[in-house]
């Protein structure tokens, strides 16, 4: 087969030697022309693609800047509702044009009024420079990672598995406190009156009381109630202690006593759905939970809430991980750090009022909610910051 393939090729190259100058000129340039339009019809081919991709990106922009303008007129008669729909059409057209557009100045003209228009719907506050109060690096080397940040009236607190620190913010750091009984195992902090906090160790079933201004601790034994074990979380409120497990999805309420709290009862009345490893509650009389699916769960003496949860509410808070509000208080606080946002909801309609976010958010993990001094505390990434709370 290789020989008859050669001789072949040997024969073709005897004709082409054997013709005549002439015809071996014309046939050199036939070869030439054919060459040239396969390149011609190549490149032509190449410039149509282009053409239509630049077309498809002027009518996809034009019709991104079109729904803009008809959500800025919605707007204007409060029609918040259409202009969100508009918007998130305007997001889904953005995301059918070529990446290899994003330089273009269209491309970042409707992507900045869509950011624009998205802020004024809302109500997003973007901070500029958050405040550092202190950077975590300056903790001394027994502190195996910051879990929480937790307050008095007065001061600030955040605490590791193996140490509780106390905010200096003269000095910018955290100063791990002298206490002359360690706490083992700190998994939990509360605070359960102006000067007093409240720590529980891992296995749920002891507590230490941090009393101020002498930083003295008091240790006591919490009784637990029957299938009160396993990862919890706990919270306090009018003197009472709440305890969500985290394994059964079950509510246990703790009462003040003369030595500490009483035995741990069952606060739920009938089965309630969705609380198994819940992310967070809190509680001002009505108990509010964050469900492991990301949805907001109300209970109100022990029994599901009435109060209907908005489904736009539901998608703000699909991955918030705290949650905050207390008695007297109008607002309710969720802390969401995969989109790095502080989401705030109106009590009384559960609606979504705002969100305060900022570039400069790394990694947010807690929060301290202070509505009188309008402020917010936030464990971030490597140090803990201090921001305007403009709702």
């Amino acid at each position: 087969m290789e020989t008859r393939s050669k001789s072949a090729l040997h024969r073709s190259k005897n004709r082409f030697i054997n013709l005549s100058p002439l015809s071996r000129a014309l046939f050199l340039l036939s070869a030439l022309f054919i060459c040239l339009f396969l390149v011609s019809l190549f490149s032509m081919q190449i410039k149509n693609g282009l053409d239509r991709r630049d077309s498809q990106f002027h009518e996809l922009t034009a019709a991104i800047q079109q729904k803009i303008d008809t959500a800025e007129a919605s707007l204007l008669y409060d029609d918040k509702t259409r202009a969100r729909e508009l918007v998130a059409q305007s997001q889904n057209l953005l995301k059918l044009i070529d990446a290899r557009y994003a330089h273009r100045k269209e491309y970042k003209d409707v992507l900045e009024k869509l950011s624009t228009i998205d802020t004024r719907i809302n109500n997003i506050v973007r901070i500029q420079s958050p405040t550092v109060l202190a950077p975590l690096p300056t903790l001394a080397s027994t502190a195996s990672g910051i879990l929480h940040l937790v307050h008095t009236d007065s001061e600030i607190f955040a605490y590791s598995q193996n140490s509780i620190y106390k905010l200096n913010e003269k000095e910018r750091i955290l100063q791990e406190l002298p206490l002359h009984e360690k706490i083992p195992s700190v998994a939990c902090g509360q605070i359960i009156s102006g000067n007093k906090l409240l720590f529980c160790n891992s296995a749920g079933d002891r507590l230490y009381t941090l009393l101020f201004p002498e930083q003295t601790v008091a240790s006591s034994t919490l009784a637990l109630g029957e299938h009160e074990s396993g990862d919890r979380i706990l919270k306090s409120y009018n003197d009472r202690l709440y305890v969500l497990t985290l394994d059964q999805g079950l509510i246990f309420r703790h009462i003040t006593t003369t030595t500490g709290f009483s035995k741990g009862s069952s606060w739920l009345k009938g089965k309630a759905d969705g609380l198994a490893r819940a992310r967070d509650f809190t509680i001002d009389g009505t108990l509010y939970v964050l469900s492991n699916t990301g949805s907001l769960l109300l209970f109100s003496a022990g029994r599901p809430a009435q109060q209907r949860v908005p489904e736009q509410t539901n998608k703000h808070i699909a991955t918030a991980t705290r949650i905050w509000t207390n008695q007297g208080e109008s607002r309710i606080y969720l802390l969401d750090p995969r989109n790095n946002q502080i989401i705030i909801l109106d009590k009384k309609t559960l609606e979504t009022i705002g969100r305060i976010t900022s570039e400069d958010f790394q990694d947010i993990k807690d929060m301290i909610i202070y509505t009188k001094k309008k402020e917010i505390i936030l464990l971030d990434k490597g140090r803990i910051l201090k921001v305007p709370l403009s709702f």
